[in-house]
Formats: C-alpha cells, sequence, structure tokens
C-alpha cells in the first residue's frame, strides 16, 4: 500500500513538474520574440506657430462714439469702417446688436444704453473668420452736461 501511494505521488510529480516547466518554457519563449518595430516616418505637419505669424487682413475703426464720452440720451449710434460684408456685433451692458458692413466695409447701428458707464465692445469677424475687436467707454447720465 506504500508501495502505491508513494508510485503515484512520484508520478505525480513528475507529470505536474513537466507540465509546469512546457508552459513557462512556451510562454519565455513567446515574450522574448522580437517584434519587428515600424521604421519611423518622417511627414510634414503644418506648425501652429507658422498660423500665428499670419496677421488677418481686417480693420475695425469706430468713428462714432468716440472713447470716454459722456451723452445724455440713452440711445446712441455707433458707426464705423471695417472690411466689405463684415459681421459686427456690438455688446452693450444691456443687450448685443448684430449688423454687416456694407460692400465698401461701412455700417451703423443704434445701441441702447444704461444710465452710468458702458462698456461697449464692438468686434469685427470676416468671411475668413478673422476677428478683431475695438473697446470704448460711454457715460450716460441724465444729468445736463
Amino acid at each position: 500500500m506504500f508501495k502505491d501511494l508513494f508510485l503515484a505521488l512520484i508520478l505525480g510529480a513528475l507529470l505536474g513538474f513537466g507540465l509546469t516547466g512546457a508552459y513557462f518554457t512556451f510562454t519565455k519563449t513567446q515574450k522574448t520574440t522580437p517584434t519587428p518595430t515600424p521604421t519611423p516616418q518622417i511627414s510634414s505637419i503644418p506648425s501652429p506657430i507658422a498660423n500665428l505669424t499670419q496677421v488677418p487682413d481686417i480693420k475695425l475703426e469706430i468713428s462714432t462714439p468716440t472713447n470716454d464720452i459722456f451723452v445724455n440720451t440713452s440711445s446712441i449710434t455707433v458707426s464705423g469702417s471695417t472690411s466689405p460684408k463684415t459681421q459686427i456685433i456690438v455688446n452693450t451692458p444691456i443687450s448685443a446688436y448684430n449688423t454687416q458692413s456694407d460692400d465698401k466695409g461701412v455700417f451703423s447701428i443704434s445701441v441702447n444704453l444704461e444710465i452710468g458707464a458702458n462698456e461697449i465692445k464692438v468686434t469685427a469677424i470676416d468671411q475668413n473668420d478673422n476677428q478683431v475687436d475695438s473697446d470704448l467707454t460711454v457715460t450716460y447720465s441724465t444729468t445736463k452736461i
């Protein structure tokens, strides 16, 4: 009985060690097999820095009102010139106004003011999505100036 048990343990150990060794040998050869690495390809990618050096061909000149002006009316006309067919957005503390310049680049739009200092931002966006901004302050007072 001890001989049979001893023989079964020996054969089981040999079979177990044999299978374990075969498994480790197989996985080791799978991991150490070098895979070919692709050679890097050099391609030209447009640099975003190169685009920063391009100056957009858009201008914005505000003719009225002038900066830091005092007015006694609740409505003023913002006018000026820019590139032809350019979208004009005028932001005031009360609202945002939208217009487009004509074929010569001239624009004019009436905007409402609130009492006190009004920070007005005029933005021009051309057909190529180039943008230019101009800020000005208009103070509306109900007292006589």
